[in-house]
């Protein structure tokens, strides 16, 4: 999942093809093993701010080749939130002892201020990477505070959430009409699963999931992951990143414009390579302002054996 810029060739691409934004990307030389994480995972780790300090931390899933699932851990931003330095991994963090599939996501669904819990149980006895037959969606609601996260037990098949998933869901308001909407990965058969949308049909402190729709926007691949929706335009509306199963290990990455708005989604065929982006994936590259300096930075997951290798591209563009 690497993405190497050239200026001058996608300043003139960017000018023809987004019109109605202006795409501030210009990112470093990928960096392996950065800020000191260098496990290498089955899945994608992800930062968040779960403890209400300013800066971003890190959890991800430690591997159990053979015995089936992954162990959750947990590594604290003990830097800054433009300088982060992240702690030893602790295993098990705040109580999370379930043998999972996927990273978890943290999102305030129940609009309370806090972050809550979903997680992707794993069903099976197989090891984490024979599991082609996905697993569970289970949430658990955060009983404590921003600050010292709690979290209950948790309940399976949340708000409407019965499918069978290789990955945890990705929640974004894609209707800008004030609650969270969900995008999953449906296991399929063979390599890869559909990416399907569940719209919220309840609110946003009562989330209630209608029935799922397969290949939704006209997203007709078969994912390796669930995708990552970020403005990356800066034109008010959501753009998709997705990554292609290949059938060799790894994927493609590609990119969808959103033309639509930021109320009625209409996704522009998928281009491959976005921005140079030419590697095999494990996993949707995400964008997150790690450094705190206005701009979203880039992490990506290069898919390896057993896995994926986690690996940062600051941008550079202010």
């Amino acid at each position: 999942m690497k993405k190497i810029f050239f200026a001058v060739v996608l300043g003139f691409w960017f000018m023809n093809v987004f019109a109605q934004g202006t795409v501030d990307l210009k990112l470093s030389k990928p960096k392996l093993y950065p800020f000191g994480i260098k496990s290498i995972d089955p899945s994608m780790p992800v930062l968040v701010d779960i403890d209400h300090d300013g800066d971003l931390d890190l959890f991800g899933l430690k591997a159990n080749i053979g015995i089936g699932g992954g162990k959750i851990y947990f590594r604290e931003n003990t830097g800054t939130d433009s300088k982060p330095v992240f702690a030893k991994p602790v295993i098990n963090p705040f109580g999370l002892k379930s043998k999972d599939l996927a990273t978890p996501v943290f999102v305030d669904i129940d609009n309370d201020g806090d972050l809550d819990m979903f997680g992707l149980k794993d069903l099976s006895k197989l090891g984490i990477r024979e599991n082609v037959k996905g697993g569970r969606i289970y949430f658990r609601e955060n009983v404590g505070t921003p600050s010292k996260p709690e979290f209950a037990e948790p309940v399976m098949a949340p708000f409407g959430i019965k499918t069978k998933d290789l990955d945890t869901p990705v929640f974004v308001d894609i209707d800008n009409d004030g609650d969270l909407d969900l995008f999953g990965l449906k296991a399929a058969s063979g390599e890869g699963g559909r990416v399907y949308f569940m719209e919220n049909i309840g609110t946003k402190s009562k989330p209630q999931f209608a029935k799922p729709v397969i290949a939704p926007f006209g997203i007709k691949t078969k994912d390796l992951s669930a995708p990552t929706l970020v403005d990356i335009d800066h034109d008010g509306d959501l753009d998709l990143f997705g990554v292609k199963s290949l059938f060799s290990g790894g994927g493609r990455v590609y990119f969808m414009e959103n033309t639509g708005s930021r109320t009625k989604p209409e996704f522009a065929a998928p281009v491959y390579k976005p921005f140079g982006i030419k590697y095999k994936c494990a996993s949707a590259p995400v964008f997150v302002d790690i450094d705190n300096d206005g701009d979203l930075d880039m992490f990506g997951f290069e898919a390896t054996f057993g896995g994926g290798i986690f690996y940062y591209r600051e941008n550079k563009a202010k």
